[in-house]
Parts: structure tokens; sequence; C-alpha cells
């Protein structure tokens, strides 16, 4: 008895392909819809067991066309996934024609009790619904397509946890690294760069990258020698060599393919509104204007906070700064944006956010 076994997942395809075969079905594999449906129309299977997300085309979709197959209907269809799990999900695929929907993983002995009495079903001519139960197409996109977007944000809020978790890995080894980030730096600018950027009202994409690249913009640290960077007065050459490290962390980030655009941001935040900066020596809207936002923001939480080399600074003499080397070091505008929000909210963040969490929970 062929059974068709429909997932993306290789590991998942020879994992069910053994529990199968070893009582006794034969089973086809299909990395896809469109796979699935060409071995269905040239093979005789007596089930489709199928994973819900996959490319070229999803399960849901391929339950639709095989439904629509006078030749295809009688197949038992059987979603095994573990990633559409909710009430909207097993409704969608019910209504679809599935009969059955099974959360994975689930024990091999419970799953083949599963395959077995959907297989008698269809033996006992008991196979319900045979034709999907939607009225429309209309009907059945619309509900489709919520499900689908749902899933795909969930998918990317998973993926975004996981880069979150790489990304404070990395920006932990800077801390590390140097001895300038006293008290959490890499903890309180990523944080103010959001806000900042919030109250620019800038695109959320251009948000998370601010957010992103104020964690890893001094990356490059990492290779500078230690004996330059504890130094409390740097020479002509070890500011050279200081002056590496934007192009150190923009060829390390660019090994990975970031969702966000954060590379410029990390690049060419040292660059200075008068063309003076460092790498590049860019100057006005040709910074692009994330890494101007960034400069600011990282300035502002240098100066109130002691480094190894100075003490920090009163509020009162970091806003003078910030005023005094608008147009020179950073853009005006952004400048001015800086102090009207610090004015206008009191913005400050003075200790390390894990800290401020862990004492509010």
């Amino acid at each position: 008895m062929n059974i068709l076994i429909v997932d993306d997942r290789k590991n998942d395809r020879l994992l069910l392909k053994k529990i199968l075969s070893f009582h006794g079905y034969k089973p086809i594999e299909a990395k896809n819809g469109v796979e699935a449906l060409r071995i269905l129309r040239t093979s005789k299977i007596s089930l489709v067991i199928s994973d819900i997300l996959m490319p070229v085309m999803d399960g849901f979709r391929l339950l639709r066309e095989l439904k629509k197959d006078d030749n295809l209907t009688m197949i038992p269809f059987v979603f095994y996934s573990a990633h559409y799990i909710s009430d909207k999900d097993k409704d969608l695929a019910l209504k679809l024609g599935a009969s059955r929907f099974i959360i994975k993983p689930q024990n091999p002995k419970e799953l083949l009790a599963q395959i077995e009495k959907v297989l008698n079903e269809k033996s006992a001519g008991l196979l319900w619904p045979k034709r999907s139960l939607f009225k429309s197409e209309e009907e059945y996109l619309n509900q489709y397509s919520q499900v689908v977007v749902r899933k795909l944000e969930e998918q990317i809020e998973e993926e975004e946890k996981l880069y979150f978790q790489i990304i404070k890995a990395m920006a932990a080894i800077i801390e590390v690294t140097d001895p300038s980030f006293t008290y959490s730096h890499l903890d309180r600018v990523p944080v103010m760069a959001k806000r900042f950027g919030e109250w620019l009202e800038l695109p959320p994409t251009q948000i998370k990258a601010l957010e992103i690249a104020a964690y890893l913009h001094d990356i490059g640290k990492i290779i500078i020698p230690w004996k330059v960077i504890q130094k409390k007065n740097l020479g002509k050459s070890d500011w050279e060599v200081i002056k590496e490290h934007p192009v150190i962390a923009y060829k390390i980030l660019s090994k990975v393919q970031w969702p966000w655009p954060i590379l410029e941001i990390v690049r060419h935040h040292h660059e200075h509104f008068d063309g003076t900066g460092y790498p590049d020596h860019l100057k006005g809207a040709n910074i692009p204007l994330t890494a101007r936002i960034l400069a600011v923001v990282d300035a502002w939480d240098s100066m109130l906070h002691d480094q190894h080399y100075r003490q920090r600074l009163t509020r009162k003499k970091a806003l003078s700064e910030l005023k005094r080397c608008r147009k020179s070091m950073f853009d005006p505008f952004v400048v001015d944006k800086f102090i009207e929000m610090v004015n206008k909210t009191g913005f400050q963040i003075t200790e390390p956010v894990e800290k401020r969490y862990r004492a509010a929970g």
C-alpha cells in the first residue's frame, strides 16, 4: 500500500519513511506540493501524509488542488505538522477536506493507529468530507490568507528571537574586549537608538536596523590589539589602528545575510557631518541617516558614563557638547531632534537594561 509523504524536511521524511516501512507500508517521498501532485497523478496512492509549511506549494494548497481533481478527491489526506497547530489552522484543514490533523511529534504507535483508522474509514466508505466545504474560492482565499499571514508573522518573530540571541552573544564579546564599555553600554545604546528612531517616526525596518547595529557597531574592536584598546592616551599610530574597527566590523558582519540594513550603519557610524570622520570620509547627506543617528546616541551615552580614559560628563555638559559639535561632527538636524526628545521626555538610561528589567519583575 503506497503512502505519499510530503515534507520539505529530509530528516522528517526519513523518520516517517522508516516507521511506515517497518509496518509494511510502501512510502513515497515528495519535498513540496508540486512534486506531490505529479506523483499523485502518475502513481496509485492510498494515503497522503503532508506537512503544511513548505516552499513552492504548501500543504493547504496541495489539498485544495487534490480536492478539485475527481480522480484524486477520494484519497485520504492527513496533515502532520509542527508549525500550524492553532484551532484556526485545524479548522481550515478540515474545511479543505483533510481526514485528520496530527501535531508533530507523535508517538509512532499513536500515529500508526490514526493512519489505520483513516484507511479503514476509506475501505468502509466512511471517508468524510469528500470535497472542500468552502462555498466559494473567495471564502477559501480569505481564510487561507489569514492563516498563512499569521503563520509567517510567527515565523519571523521566531527568527528574530534567534538573531537576537546571536546578536547579544556577539555584543557580550565586544564588552569583554573593550574596557570603555562600562556599565552595559551595549545594553543602553540599542534601547536609546530604538526610542530615538521611534521619536523620529522612522519606518519600522530602519528602527530595527538601528537597534541591531547599536548592538554590533563596535564588533570590529575584537581584532584591535588589547594593548591599544586599554591605553588612556592614544598616539597617532594607535588612532590609525582604532579607526580600522568600522571596516573590520563591516567585513565580519557581511558574512551574514541580515534581514535588516545594518551594514552601512556599522561602517559609517564614525563619519563626521563635515567629512572629517572615518573610514570613508563621507560628508553630510552622503552618510546614511541611521548612521548619523547612531553617532549621536553612541556619543551621548559615552559622555554620560565613566570611561577608562576620562570621567563622565554632567547632563548639562553633554548637551553642550552635542550643540558644540553640530555641523562638524554631527548632523544638526539629528542633534536638534535628539535634544528636543531629551528635553521633552527627560530621556536617560543610566543603568544596565537587563538590571532594570530584573528589578521591575
